[in-house]
This record gives structure tokens, C-alpha cells and sequence, in this order.
């Protein structure tokens, strides 16, 4: 996830970050092993974030409880989105008219994505556009995938082919 930032951090890491004492990226840069053979990044703190600021308590994060499921899954199940088998998270397919409507469709969900910090699986070919949504990071549903499966309805709406 910023890797790319990685190599500076450890070339400029306590230079740049000189005035900040307690800052995030300044324990990265101490808890961080760079292999030179390879060029990559050996060992990090996977959990750097949650021991420097938390657990994650955003409603957006959690998996989705057995009541939630029933109120929020039934409208998306009702406009074609159904459960992957074997595990929990939800696909569709979505059709447009041509290769630019299903590209400008995948721009639109893509800055979505980015804003929410949620990235759907996807694959295109042609004006086919098909999607799984799953928070990988609770593995499973949660809030997150349920917004941006209702933005991708939206967005795809007027584009029915």
C-alpha cells in the first residue's frame, strides 16, 4: 500500500521528518529492512497503523452483523448482485453498450474507491464489466462494500444498454 514511499523514507526518512517527533512514518522508517540484492522492502510492521493510532472502530470497517445483512443485502440481492460461494462477498455483472461506457463506468467506481480507501476485484472485457466487493480487511462484508455496490448502481444506471 506505500511501498512507493518505502525507498524515500529510508534514504530522507529523519531528515524530512526532523520536526516530528512521534510521527508514524519516522517509526516505519526504523521498523523497515531494505535487501539491496533484490531491491524490496524484507520486513515491516503489518500493524503499524492500528499500534500507532488504534483499532479501527469505523462503522464503515466491521463486518456486517446478521440483522444488518437482512435489512442492507435484500435491495442489492433484488438488482442483481448475488453471494460468491465459498466466500462472503457479493458479485455482478454489469452490461453496457460499448468498451467506453464500461470504461467511463470503471473511472467513475474508481474514484470512488479511492476516496473511500475501498477497491473492488474486477474484470472487463469489452462492455462487460464484472465485480466482487469483499473487505478484505475483515474478511467479508461490511458497510464499505455495501455503499460502494449502491454508488455502482447508481453510476450504472444510466447507462443500461
Amino acid at each position: 500500500m506505500i511501498s512507493y514511499l518505502l525507498p524515500l523514507i529510508r534514504a530522507h526518512g529523519q531528515r524530512l521528518l526532523s520536526g516530528v517527533p512521534q510521527h508514524p512514518l519516522k517509526k516505519l522508517s526504523r521498523q523497515c529492512s531494505y535487501c539491496g540484492k533484490s531491491g524490496r522492502f524484507v520486513s515491516i510492521q503489518s500493524d503499524l497503523y492500528s499500534r500507532s493510532f488504534g483499532k479501527m472502530t469505523s462503522p464503515l470497517g466491521n463486518l456486517l452483523t446478521e440483522d444488518e445483512r437482512t435489512e442492507v443485502l435484500s435491495p442489492l440481492l433484488s438488482s442483481g448482485w448475488s453471494m460468491v460461494e465459498g466466500r462472503d462477498a457479493i458479485y455482478k455483472e454489469f452490461i453496457f453498450k460499448n468498451f467506453n461506457e464500461a470504461w467511463g463506468f470503471m473511472n467513475r467506481v474508481a474514484l470512488q474507491a479511492e476516496k473511500m480507501d475501498h477497491h473492488p476485484e474486477w474484470f472487463n472485457v469489452y462492455n462487460k464489466v464484472n465485480v466482487t466487493l469483499a473487505s478484505h480487511d475483515v474478511k467479508g462484508l461490511s458497510q464499505r462494500d455495501i455503499k460502494l455496490a449502491k454508488f455502482m448502481d447508481r453510476v450504472a444506471a444510466p447507462a443500461k444498454p
